[in-house]
Formats: structure tokens, sequence, C-alpha cells
């Protein structure tokens, strides 16, 4: 977790031992919910003193709830949560944000409102614009993420 524009800590900050949690400090101050921070999770396994990463987020671009200007998603809502497209073909994913306060804009305009990623590459590829395209027949979910780290899942059904 970093103040926006500021680096990551290269150690923990938190250890968890739930799948929730709530930072109250970082670098030994308080958070006082006005700024926005960028969030970065790296998910760790400490067997015999060694540590093994298991998995990474994405970055989220997280507005404090006490913030003057910016907010941030709620939810995200889906034009279709399921697609099918044809080997080479291609087909684009439509969604939109619903936002915590609707009178505040979301933080970072440097971000995209949305983020792509495809659970497998072999059969379909997505890019930055919601774009997915078909490679090979097979099925694999498109995750749309919104800049403070939300998702949903589109399944795609390749033909």
């Amino acid at each position: 977790m970093a103040k926006l524009g500021g680096k990551y800590p290269a150690k923990a900050i938190k250890t968890l031992k739930s799948t929730a949690t709530r930072i109250t400090k970082f670098n030994n101050r308080k958070i006082d919910g006005k700024g926005v921070y960028t969030i970065y999770v790296v998910a760790m396994k400490r067997e015999g003193g060694k540590e093994t990463e298991l998995a990474k987020s994405i970055v989220g671009i997280v507005a404090g709830g006490k913030d003057a200007k910016y907010t941030n998603v709620r939810s995200i809502t889906l034009k279709t949560k399921t697609l099918s497209v044809a080997a080479g073909a291609s087909a684009k994913i439509k969604a939109k944000t619903v936002r915590v306060d609707k009178k505040k804009k979301l933080a970072d305009k440097k971000t995209k409102e949305f983020r792509y990623a495809s659970s497998d590459n072999s059969i379909a590829t997505v890019d930055e614009n919601g774009n997915v395209t078909g490679v090979k027949a097979g099925t694999c979910k498109v995750y749309v993420y919104s800049k403070n780290g939300l998702a949903k899942a589109v399944s795609v059904t390749v033909k």
C-alpha cells in the first residue's frame, strides 16, 4: 500500500489469517481516510521458514472514505455475462460502474476505468479496450476490473 504515486514497501505491512482485513496504519502513521492510495497484494505461504509466492493482485487505486474529491466503484454491471465468438473473431465486453458517491470523481486519471484479463490466453485474448478475440475452441473467463480492484467475470466460449 502506498499513497498514489508512492513506492511500495518491500516488506509485508500486514500478515493475514483470514480473507478480509482492515489496514489502519501505514509506515507507522494512522490512515486518516483522506487521499488516494494504491494497493497491491501478494499472497505468500510460509513453510519451515521459507516463503513461497502464491498469487499477485492487480494494482487497486482506492480513495479514502473521507476524501473530498474522489470516490470508489461500488459495483460493476455487465451488459452480458456470457460471450460466444468464433476462433479469429472478436466481440466487445460492455460494462458500467456504479460509484459509491455519484457526486465525486473516480481517482487517478491515468488508469483506465476498466482493465481486462483472460484466464486462458490460449483460448481467448482481451485487449485494453475489452475486445475479446477467440484463439481456439474452448472456454475461459475474462475478468473486468474497476480502478479499485473490484472484478466481474464474463464466461467466454470460443467455437
